[in-house]
């Protein structure tokens, strides 16, 4: 029976170096920032209110507005 030996990939020195430096300021602001967005996404979207906001009220909203603009737009048109 032989015995397989499979080799290890390994890190070149560019690698290596990039590994061990630390984040610079900006990218752990960066890091802080996108991790908070998502928290503060998590909980708004697991309140039942925001979704009743946007499939109930959000359609409703565009379709006033939409009326709105169709009575402005016949409005300025019997004007002329």
């Amino acid at each position: 029976m032989a015995i397989q030996t499979t080799e290890q990939p390994k890190c070149s020195k560019e690698q290596v170096g990039k590994a061990s430096k630390s984040p610079s300021m900006f990218e752990k602001f960066k890091q802080a920032a996108v991790q908070s967005i998502k928290t503060g996404l998590k909980r708004l979207l697991v309140r039942p209110g925001t979704w009743r906001f946007l499939m109930v009220l959000v359609p409703d909203l565009a379709d006033k507005a939409w009326h709105f603009l169709e009575n402005v737009y016949s409005f300025l048109v019997d004007l002329f």
